[in-house]
């Protein structure tokens, strides 16, 4: 598989615009689909070596493991950490969630075969440790199209906003706020949709013929803290891996939680 650009790689550094309508509707439905977040060209120069990276993969599966998803691909290819480091996803994730700048968490690659069941109902920070301010945000993309009408993934809308604690049922109290389903729909390859990491999102099947190639990045807040994770031990994993030697109260910022973007002078 040959790619458009077999010198320098597009930088993915501008910026893409997103107005106040935008900002407004990531903050009340907790989820966005923004088209185009990427071109078709630069996801073609990218895609063979997310593909190369996927096949030869030898990284650490501690934190989710699973045999079709790929954690923190970055550390296993140069082009992949180009992309996960792209200032405009970054850019764009931080003016989300309304802060000055965001580090990463993790990136995930996300190819779910033909045939592949369902991702139950789920929040995403249930499984990432606990910080200070709670400011977690995903990126999906596709790296083809994925025509299906409910798309890859789907969302119980405003479900971010409701208060939770461990001792509720998080879809029961959705459900009973009689708060709705959306899927992101179709998407086409660049586009990416972002979604707080308090919200209750899950994933159709692959019903299709082909296979369902995504990219995730998760970011959070470049000034988080960590909350003391003690009692927390299916995050213990995250602890060891993505913040080693960081204690409770400490700043989350390590050698594989970089700052991908900062508005600070």
């Amino acid at each position: 598989m040959s790619s458009p650009y077999p010198g320098a790689m597009p930088d993915l550094a501008d910026s893409y615009y997103l107005d106040d309508s935008l900002l407004e509707q990531y903050r009340v439905k907790g989820h966005i689909c923004l088209r185009q977040a990427a071109f078709v060209d630069e996801i073609s120069a990218y895609r063979p070596h997310i593909i190369h990276a996927v096949q030869n993969y030898i990284g650490d599966r501690s934190v989710r493991p699973h045999r079709q998803l790929y954690m923190n691909v970055w550390e296993e290819n140069e082009q992949v950490r180009r992309f996960v480091f792209a200032r405009r996803f970054a850019k764009m994730a931080a003016e989300l969630m309304g802060v000055s700048g965001v580090r990463l968490y993790l990136d995930q690659a996300s190819f779910i075969e033909p045939g592949a069941s369902i991702t139950p109902w789920h929040r995403a920070d249930a499984y990432m440790l606990e910080l200070d301010p709670d400011r977690i945000i995903t990126m999906w993309m596709p790296l083809v199209d994925v025509p299906e009408p409910e798309g890859p993934v789907s969302y119980i809308t405003g479900s971010h906003l409701l208060e939770h604690s461990p001792s509720k049922n998080s879809l029961l109290e959705a459900k009973r706020a009689g708060l709705p389903e959306e899927s992101c729909g179709p998407l086409r390859l660049g586009d990416a949709v972002f979604h707080s990491g308090r919200i209750l999102h899950g994933a159709p099947g692959n019903n299709g013929v082909m296979m369902r190639e995504m990219m995730t990045i998760t970011y959070f807040a470049e000034d988080a803290c960590i909350i003391d994770p003690e009692d927390k031990s299916g995050r213990a994993p995250h602890l060891r891996r993505l913040f080693s030697g960081i204690g409770p109260g400490q700043p989350a910022a390590g050698p594989l939680t970089p700052v991908l973007y900062s508005n600070k002078a």
